[in-house]
């Protein structure tokens, strides 16, 4: 399965999106839950 990371326009000024990356590289956070699984990051996007 393919993982998505979706951020809002309101934040991208805010946020440079690269906690995600390093919280689903390192599966904590929100992302443990793929730690046992090869899901592979796919995509990150603004809306």
């Amino acid at each position: 399965m393919g993982i998505a990371i979706m951020s809002c326009r309101k934040l991208i000024n805010k946020c440079t999106g690269t906690g995600c990356f390093r919280s689903y590289y390192e599966n904590i956070d929100s992302f443990s839950i793929y730690k046992e699984k090869n899901d592979i990051l796919m995509s990150f996007f603004i809306v």
